[in-house]
């Protein structure tokens, strides 16, 4: 009989951690700030509100086109119009963004889509400033298609490279393998993600999330996800993976962070 109390008491015990933890994450995101950045990132961050990943947390909406910006309008805490930037952006271009960060929580969730100039240049930039100001900083992003052309794919691969020195974790996902899944129709483009990420966070917080490594990560990543495909060239075959998590540079000096923006 002592037995059977004592297996009880362990069993309590560890429901009442695992649900106390999940409360003390869903607290949390009353310190949340979610940032929609362009159209795109304004369509993944909705849906990731609707099922419920981020309740309680501040809803912010960026964009460059004012009748987007009108339209989402509804839906957001707060809306501000963005700068169009010329050029390459640099470090010293975050003087466009800091009056948002100022609004922000602690931590700060960015979603966007790159391959159009909104996305790519800003949310980098958003996500620099965002850690210079001493925020936690996650972000969540698409990989264009590669039939929008090579200028747009150069600029994401630098948008990439930018974002991940300053975010302690970045999702990403290849819109070049969503057709592996071939029940997926033009209207669910951004399932892979927004499921993925609704039950990745009813499980860990997003600080248990930068506590674990890039290969455990990836293992979170729902089977019917872990599509990819490979290409081969003279040299080496290359997996490009349709969902990817990367946390490898958290912890950095943001002087760093800044040279690799600005490089």
């Amino acid at each position: 009989m002592k037995i059977f109390k004592y297996l009880a008491a362990l069993v309590y015990k560890y429901i009442w951690r695992k649900t106390q933890k999940r409360s003390d994450a869903q607290k949390s995101n009353s310190d949340i700030t979610v940032i929609a950045v362009g159209n795109g990132g304004y369509n993944i961050a909705y849906n990731l509100i609707q099922m419920g990943c981020f309740d309680d947390a501040s809803f912010f909406v960026c964009d460059t086109k004012p009748s987007d910006l009108t339209r989402h309008a509804s839906n957001a805490d707060e809306t501000f119009l963005l700068d169009r930037i010329n050029g390459d952006v640099k470090s010293a271009d975050t003087t466009h963004v800091d009056h948002i960060i100022k609004k922000t929580s602690q931590n700060v969730i960015l979603v966007g889509a790159f391959g159009g100039l909104t996305g790519s240049k800003y949310v980098p930039l958003l996500a620099l400033e965002a850690v210079m100001q001493g925020r936690f900083v996650y972000s969540i992003v698409t990989w264009p298609l590669n039939t929008e052309g090579p200028s747009s794919i150069t600029l994401t691969n630098k948008a990439i490279k930018q974002l991940a020195a300053s975010s302690r974790v970045t999702v990403i996902q290849n819109n070049n393998i969503l057709v592996e899944l071939k029940d997926l129709t033009i209207s669910q483009i951004n399932q892979p993600i927004t499921n993925t990420l609704s039950a990745i966070l009813k499980r860990y917080s997003l600080e248990e999330l930068v506590d674990n490594n890039t290969i455990d990560l990836q293992r979170l990543i729902p089977i019917k996800y872990q599509v990819f495909t490979e290409n081969t060239d003279d040299q080496d075959t290359v997996k490009n993976t349709l969902l990817a998590i990367i946390n490898t540079f958290r912890i950095m000096p943001n002087e760093e962070r800044k040279r690799i923006f600005n490089s």
